[in-house]
Parts: structure tokens; C-alpha cells; sequence
């Protein structure tokens, strides 16, 4: 894409609107570098970190977007900006092309790119793909929704780093402002509820999902999830070779679990990769994102010995699942990341033991900024596993309406806290030897906490607190 003296407008001064704004002025674009949010409120949610990155040559309008930004030859938006938002509106109105910092990145991508979307597992699937490949002496830039934006690795003068493969986390925000972004390897995981706060209806965050497969070949993969029925209905539409994994049944072709063992089926015969129990990352749900990463490093032919490795070292990412501390004999997990209520869903289902009443050993503390999320369908696992609820957040009603809308009875194991501090400290006195204190909050953070990461830190902060009390 050619850059030079064309106006650009950058919206949202976050991490990829930041390196978006530098590349682009890199290469000699009139850069205006626009935010909704005044200075002093991006300082204070840990953006303002970012802005010392800017070149001094990029123009920055803080508080609101002025019309400067739809008299822009091209604007690129930042994930969380909104493309209904009035100053896109009339931008579109005018023919103004509108891209996100994906689409401006795949331009000056030359090699293949290992695309991963799904509404849980996103970046841990992508971690783990890196690692494997990394083990197998590729040099890899792992990027993207994960943390670390795509144009933070193109050169000034706009080549490509010294890098052979692309292993990108791809949202559903990205996907929305992509016109030729086109990875070799499309992953989608699994399709829930998700962000309904932003899309009017479920089938709206399909359709930006499904994007992923859009501008696919026949020459390209699409590894797809067979165990999940929307998911795997994109199958449908796509023009890439479907790789289905599975972990509920064997397949003609893909990658899944037979007897204990993960086998791999793809052009050819069955290749044994390990068993199960070798595996380390624990949870159901992280067998899904183990075949799929499976899937993509069988495409590239990386070695069985190489996936071996990894798949026995890698025990996954903080805030996902992780453990924290065991006080008394009671387990306190930190899924800060569980922020919808599939993610709840398998939480629950990797932690403690079925079997009714004698076996409900987790206490949840659940709650934070709606999403617009169907909370009753928890009710099965709260009946079979959940011995308390602590409720917190601005959900908290609607979470504590929904579960007693689906049986009155559980109402008498619900508590509503309010903060942190509380729900661990409650949880700990109704917790005895053998449960499990699980912070799975099935919303995003934003009503409490900068993010989802300092609310899984101030859990954890406490947890060692209380820990350490104990200990003296």
C-alpha cells in the first residue's frame, strides 16, 4: 500500500493504533493520531505508556474526532473502536476507505501466515503453535490480538523482519475491517456468545468470525472444530481445504483422540503424536487447542518429536486456568480471562468432580461488566459442582436473576461481595479441605479494573496475602 503525503487517520491511541501510526509515518504519511478519551483518562487505564512511542511527526487530537479524520484519503481503526461510531458513518458516506491495523499489516507480510479466532482459547492455541514451531527452528513472529501487533514487526522503510512465518490471534473486532487479509492457515475454534454488548445479535459475531475464511484459496487450509456444530457449519462456505479436529470421535481426515491418543490423519496415514497424559496443559477445553495446533504444525511438516516437546512443557498462560495457591487444602484458580460464559462453562467443567450435591466442591466468584451473555445455561453446573456463588460487578443482579430463574432453590447459595478483597476472604471461611476457590467471571473487567489481567492480579495479590497470613 502506498503511503507517501496521503492523509491518514489513526483511531485509538491503544498498542495497535500506536505502531500503526508509526509505521505509517515511517513511510511518510500525513499521520493524525485521534482518541475519544482525553489524555488524562488514557493515562489513567495505562495507555498513556504507549503515546512516548509516537513520532514526533504524527499529529495527535485527544477528547473526541474532529472532521479531520473523514477528510482522511484512508483511516485505519483500532480493534475497540466501534464502526458505528457518527464520524466512520459519515466517512463511509464519503468513500473513505476504513481499514484496521490487520489489514494495513498483511500488506507488508511476504510470508504465510497461521491465522487463529475462536471466542475462547485464542491465545493460548496461538502461544503454543509459536512454541512448536519455534522448537522445530522456525523463527516466528507471534503476534496480534495476543499483545504484540503486526506492524510492530515491519522495518521503518516497510520490509519484513527476519522472520519465515506469521502466528497471529486474530479478534472478532480485526475481522471486521479486513478486505484482503488472507492467511495461509485459518483456525477457528469454537463459535459461542460473545460481545454482545457490540454486535445486535449472535448471528452479526458469526458473520465477523466466518471473515477469517473469506479471502481463502483452495491452495489454503482451514482447520475447523468438528465437536462445534456453528463452528464447523462454516465449512460450508469456504474455499480452503477443510481440517476438522475433533476430540469426541475419529475422523476420515484431521487430527483427533483415539483410545487415549492424539493421532493425526492428514494426506497420508495415521501419525501416532503422544498420548493424552503427556500432554501438560490441563482442562478439557485445552485438548481442542492442543489438536488444533496440532493441525497447523502437521501442514507445515514440523516434526512429531518437536510437537512432543512442547505439548509435555507448555502449561499455559496466566489468568487462563492457572493455579494460584493451595491454604488449607482449598485450590484458589486464576481464570480472569473466562470472560464470557462459554469460558465459565469449561472452567467449570475442568474443575473439581461431578456427582451432585456431595460433590459440589468450587466456590465461584463471578461477575464484572455485562456482555449480554445467557447466564441460566451455567445452571446445570452450578446444580452439579458450584457450592457457593459470590457475585460482584455491575452484573451481578442480572447473573443472580438468571440463576434463579432457572431453579429458585440455588438462591441460598449465592452471596453478592463487593470487591476482591471480600469475595476471597468469604470464600476462603466457606471453603473446607478439597474445594476449589475458582475466579471464572464470565464478563469483562471494565467496571472494576483496567483489564482483565489486573483483575486475575489483585485476585492473586490477595490469595498470597491470605497465604502468607496462614503461613506465620
Amino acid at each position: 500500500m502506498k503511503c507517501q503525503n496521503k492523509k491518514i487517520a489513526v483511531l485509538g491511541m491503544g498498542v495497535s493504533g500506536v505502531y500503526a501510526a508509526r509505521l505509517l509515518s515511517n513511510l511518510d504519511a500525513v499521520v493524525l493520531l485521534s482518541d475519544s478519551k482525553k489524555k488524562e483518562e488514557l493515562s489513567n487505564i495505562g495507555v498513556g505508556d504507549y503515546l512516548g512511542m509516537v513520532p514526533g511527526g504524527v499529529e495527535m487530537e485527544f477528547g473526541g474526532h474532529s472532521d479531520r479524520v473523514a477528510e482522511s484519503d484512508i483511516i485505519v481503526v483500532s480493534p475497540g473502536v466501534p464502526l458505528d461510531i457518527p464520524i466512520l458513518k459519515k466517512a463511509k458516506d464519503s468513500g473513505v476507505p476504513i481499514i484496521g491495523e490487520l489489514e494495513l499489516a498483511f500488506y507488508y507480510i511476504p510470508v504465510p501466515i497461521i491465522a487463529i479466532t475462536g471466542t475462547n482459547g485464542k491465545t493460548t492455541t496461538t502461544a503454543l503453535i509459536g512454541k512448536i514451531f519455534e522448537a522445530d527452528g522456525w523463527k516466528v513472529a507471534v503476534g496480534g490480538n495476543i499483545g504484540q501487533p503486526l506492524c510492530s514487526f515491519i522495518n521503518p522503510d516497510g520490509s519484513w523482519t527476519n522472520t519465515e512465518l506469521v502466528v497471529s490471534e486474530v479478534s472478532s473486532f480485526q475481522l471486521e475491517t479486513i478486505s484482503k487479509f488472507k492467511p495461509k492457515v485459518a483456525t477457528v475454534l469454537n463459535i459461542t456468545e460473545d460481545h454482545l454488548d457490540r454486535y445486535a445479535k449472535f448471528e452479526d459475531y458469526v458473520e465477523a468470525k466466518a471473515r477469517i475464511l473469506q479471502n481463502q484459496t483452495p491452495e489454503d487450509f482451514a482447520i475447523l472444530n468438528r465437536d462445534c456444530p456453528r463452528t464447523f457449519s462454516l465449512a460450508l462456505g469456504a474455499k480452503a481445504r477443510i481440517i476438522p479436529f475433533s476430540r469426541k470421535c475419529a475422523l476420515k481426515e484431521g487430527v483427533f483422540i483415539r483410545d487415549g491418543q492424539i493421532v493425526a490423519r492428514i494426506s497420508g496415514d495415521d501419525n501416532f503424536i503422544c498420548n493424552i497424559s503427556d500432554v501438560r496443559l490441563e482442562g478439557v477445553h485445552n485438548l481442542e487447542n492442543v489438536l488444533a495446533a496440532v493441525a497447523s504444525a502437521i501442514i507445515f511438516n514440523v516434526r512429531t518429536e518437536s510437537i512432543l516437546k512442547i505439548l509435555k512443557e507448555f502449561a499455559g498462560l496466566e489468568h487462563r486456568l492457572e493455579f494460584v495457591a493451595e491454604i488449607n487444602g482449598v485450590k484458589f484458580i486464576d481464570d480472569s480471562k473466562a470472560t464470557n460464559v462459554d469460558a465459565v462453562l469449561r472452567a467449570l467443567e475442568s474443575t473439581g468432580e461431578p456427582g451432585g450435591k456431595q460433590a459440589r466442591t468450587i466456590i465461584l466468584i463471578a461477575g464484572g461488566r455485562d456482555k449480554g451473555g445467557d447466564y441460566s445455561i451455567l445452571g446445570p453446573l452450578l446444580e452439579d459442582k458450584v457450592k457457593y456463588i459470590l457475585l460482584l460487578g455491575e452484573a451481578k443482579n442480572r447473573i443472580k436473576k438468571a440463576i434463579i430463574d432457572y431453579n429458585p432453590q440455588i438462591v441460598s447459595r449465592i452471596k453478592e461481595v463487593k470487591d476482591m478483597k471480600e469475595a476471597v476472604g468469604i470464600a476462603n471461611r466457606l471453603a473446607t479441605a478439597g474445594d476449589s476457590v475458582l475466579l471464572s467471571p464470565a464478563c469483562s473487567s471494565f467496571d472494576m479494573f483496567k483489564d482483565y489481567k489486573e483483575r486475575g492480579r489483585i485476585f492473586k495479590d490477595v490469595v498470597v496475602e491470605l497465604a502468607r497470613h496462614w503461613a506465620e
